[in-house]
């Protein structure tokens, strides 16, 4: 019946020039980025004539990879976003460490740091892991845990690499 009925959903769409801009330095064990997502703040009309505007995203972070198979980061939103609950600037840690050669494990934890939003602080935490099941195979799984206003979920992934 869903099938049925496609031929009767809008059909408009627009297009827009955008891009997504990233730089990284090395300081010997210490790694720093920034991302810029939504450079050019592209808006968009919708089916009922409404205006939707991806909203510029700049985050920074940095990572300290100075322990064999173990590595530390920590990253911060440098500008409020717009989530389901409000607004939300949020500060990220976690860490990832190879226990053996074919398997790896992480986790993790964030929060809003606008914690007057009606979502609050949302605090959330992670844990996932990676095996390396064949030559180019890895399965990821991963389980995120906390408040209910701060995405809880999980999954289960296969990936190809070469």
């Amino acid at each position: 019946d869903l099938l049925d009925g496609a031929g009767e959903l809008p059909d408009a769409s627009t297009s827009k020039f955008d891009a997504d801009i990233g730089v990284m330095a090395a300081f010997g064990v210490v790694r720093a980025g920034l991302t810029v997502r939504n450079v050019t703040e592209p808006d968009f009309s919708t089916v009922s004539g409404d205006a939707l505007q991806l909203k510029r995203q700049t985050r920074a972070g940095m990572s300290y990879v100075g322990v064999p198979r173990l590595i530390v980061a920590a990253d911060v939103d440098l500008e409020r976003v717009a989530g389901s609950l409000g607004d939300i600037r949020d500060v990220a840690a976690g860490a990832e460490a190879q226990l053996l050669k074919r398997v790896s494990l992480r986790s993790g934890f964030r929060f809003n740091t606008l914690g007057s939003e009606p979502g609050g602080h949302a605090p959330v935490y992670s844990l996932g892991g990676t095996v390396a099941t064949f030559r180019s195979l890895l399965v990821d799984a991963q389980v995120t845990l906390g408040s209910r206003a701060g995405d809880r979920g999980w999954g289960v992934a296969a990936r190809l690499v070469y």
